[in-house]
């Protein structure tokens, strides 16, 4: 089962008056699962889906194995053709780049690495200040997703800017 955290700090018996921030992944619960040429199933669609550029049938065959290995070697990993744990990890931090920020709120004044992350996925000057330019360009992010223009980053801002950041590869 899937953990979730709720983005209002109200609570409600209306389910659609708090928008729900996924923070745990399908990778978290296939970090310990191995697979190699010749498995089949659920876990190999997922790693399909994730490697891209493979039919996704559930079958580790040979486009799978070679899909691993570039991948593997894309990312400084040991090439051995084989899903670990460290592949999974890194799969999981390519398809959620913003996975580790999702609790956390961003706002004018706002300062660090997370706003750094936001602005160079919203094409930005980089500097890790969360100022007007900054603001304005996530209210367009908010706008494109049809989510409430605030200008505040939390969890589904920030779900919403990895569906864009995923669109554009």
């Amino acid at each position: 089962s899937r953990s979730t955290r709720t983005a209002s700090a109200t609570t409600s018996s209306t389910p659609t008056s708090a928008a729900t921030v996924v923070t745990r992944t399908q990778f978290a619960d296939l970090r310990s699962t191995v697979l190699a040429q010749g498995a089949r199933g659920a876990e190999v669609k997922v790693l399909q889906r994730a490697l891209g550029g493979v039919a996704v049938d559930g079958v580790y065959g040979s486009s799978t194995v070679k899909a691993v290995r570039a991948f593997q070697e894309a990312q400084g990993l040991r090439v051995t053709g084989i899903a670990d744990e460290k592949l999974w990890i890194d799969l999981e931090r390519q398809t959620y780049p913003f996975l580790r920020y999702r609790t956390q709120v961003l706002k004018p004044g706002s300062t660090g690495q997370a706003v750094r992350e936001v602005q160079r996925a919203l094409g930005l000057e980089a500097d890790g200040v969360y100022g007007t330019s900054t603001k304005d360009a996530v209210k367009s992010l908010q706008g494109r997703h049809h989510l409430t223009r605030t200008g505040y980053v939390g969890g589904v801002t920030w779900q919403a800017l990895e569906r864009e950041v995923r669109g554009q590869r």
